[in-house]
């Protein structure tokens, strides 16, 4: 979809604007300034170690290899095959199968 800058209706055919969305527009507009100098609540320094923290302990704690030889043994690499679709999917996939398949 393209936006206009001109308005709907605008006898104006001096050819001088394009189709080129306000946004790329060289003109500043209040709102662009004022939003421009508030400050962004989502940059504060001390929100960002906390949740760098969290992701810290995450990474620190390593499962042993143990762990990891008893899940393959474990591990039904028949599931991983397994396609699960809700039943209107599954529906519409044998309806498709079934027009092909003419």
């Amino acid at each position: 979809m393209r936006h206009s800058p001109r308005p709907v209706g605008s006898d104006d055919d001096s050819g001088s604007t394009t189709d080129v969305p306000d946004i790329f527009s060289d003109i500043a507009t209040d709102e662009s300034s004022d939003s421009a100098s508030e400050p962004d609540s989502d940059d504060d320094p001390e929100d960002l170690s906390d949740d760098d923290s969290i992701l810290d302990d995450e990474e620190e704690r390593e499962l042993p290899a143990a762990y990891f030889l008893q899940e393959a043994e474990c591990l039904d690499v028949s599931q991983l095959r397994q396609k699960r679709y809700s039943p209107r999917t599954q529906a519409k996939l044998d309806e498709t199968r079934d027009y092909w398949d003419r």
